[in-house]
């Protein structure tokens, strides 16, 4: 099921209290969720997709620190509900690509997928 566009995304590592706004680039980010059965067990999966332009030495700084945290996103999407992917018992893992193609005007930038799986459903709120 494709919830839709993303406008907005913040994380919490899980030994913080708020959240922290995650800059990316408008309009690239969409986030999926499925949900599956095996075994008589429930699994719900969340995946997230976005694109941040321009390497930098801070940008990488920033996803590196992510990329080994566990940590809780809230995420808007394009029709104001907030999602909430991961917790304390099941987290919400980052994972990234940067990528330069070497043509004029083609992407210099970050790909993120942010993925998570977990046994049960979390709200989604209106903002």
């Amino acid at each position: 099921m494709s919830v839709g566009i993303v406008k907005k995304i913040e994380y919490r590592l899980l030994t913080a209290v708020g959240f922290t706004e995650f800059s990316f680039t408008g309009f690239t980010g969409s986030i999926r969720k499925e949900i599956s059965r095996n075994n008589g067990n429930v699994l719900h999966s969340t995946s997230i997709s976005l694109k941040v332009a321009e390497i930098t030495g801070v940008k990488t700084a920033q996803l590196d620190g992510l990329l080994y945290r566990k940590a809780q996103y809230r995420v808007t999407d394009g029709n104001g509900k907030i999602h909430l992917v991961g917790d304390d018992n099941y987290p919400a893992r980052l994972n990234y690509e940067s990528s330069i193609d070497g043509q004029p005007g083609s992407r210099n930038g970050y790909f993120i997928n942010i993925l998570h799986q977990s046994p049960k459903s979390y709200p989604i709120s209106e903002t």
